[in-house]
């Protein structure tokens, strides 16, 4: 696919902070391109069941349980993308887009979204053992070359898969430059309309991304545009 960034075998922890600041600049660029989006038919693995339950947080949500306790994330507040009002001490993020119109449109961008197409369209690089975003999965999403690759390992915590919305959320692991949790989400109105939406609190959780905490932010949001055009209508 086009514009994909390559894996590489350095990471960010051999550059300087000169380096590290200028991918932070290249990537939050207003004038940095992304690939088309593109659905990859076939790309998920849909050998696994899954068992649908009702969330005690909210009972209009039908999430899959997560299994884990929350000692590997950097983090505490583990799953609070659940619940409406985010969590004190982080900055907030709530951004939604057009995803197209009709169910057709409804289930091409869920499939995209849960197969990680979303974010390889969005300029990552994205390394897991799981083809497809489910509970327990570990993630690692990559940005950069060389020594500017910056390495972001993540779990996803739950899943909604319901009728008209479907989508994860995960929360970042140790090494990550953030710590916080992140939704994606796909859903279709009663009159059609397809949305996708991106809820996320996060805080830098390294040295360097807390000394470049300003563009460290317009990093997150200039991914989260690429996100939002990556299943917007083309055309």
């Amino acid at each position: 696919m086009a514009g994909r960034i390559k894996q590489t075998q350095t990471g960010v922890a051999g550059a300087t902070p000169d380096e590290r600041f200028a991918l932070v600049r290249a990537v939050a660029s207003p004038g940095g391109r992304r690939p088309a989006f593109k659905v990859l038919t076939g790309c998920c693995d849909h050998r696994s069941n899954s068992t649908v339950i009702t969330s005690g947080n909210d009972a209009s949500h039908n999430e899959e349980a997560a299994g884990r306790t929350s000692g590997d994330y950097s983090y505490s507040e583990v799953g609070a993308t659940r619940a409406l009002t985010l969590p004190s001490g982080y900055k907030h993020l709530r951004q939604t887009g057009p995803a197209g119109r009709g169910m057709d449109d409804f289930h091409a961008a869920a499939e995209a979204l849960m197969c990680w197409d979303v974010h390889r369209d969005a300029g990552l690089t994205v390394r897991s053992g799981s083809g497809r975003a489910r509970v327990g999965a570990d993630v690692v999403l990559e940005l950069g070359m060389g020594p500017l690759r910056v390495q972001a390992p993540c779990r996803v915590i739950y899943t909604v898969d319901e009728p008209r919305r479907r989508g994860f959320a995960y929360g970042t692991l140790d090494g990550h430059p953030e710590r916080g949790e992140e939704l994606f989400c796909v859903e279709i109105d009663t009159v059609g309309n397809v949305r996708f939406s991106i809820t996320a609190f996060s805080a830098p959780a390294l040295w360097w991304s807390r000394l470049a905490s300003p563009l460290s932010r317009a990093v997150q949001h200039r991914i989260t545009d690429r996100y939002l055009q990556a299943l917007a209508p083309k055309g």
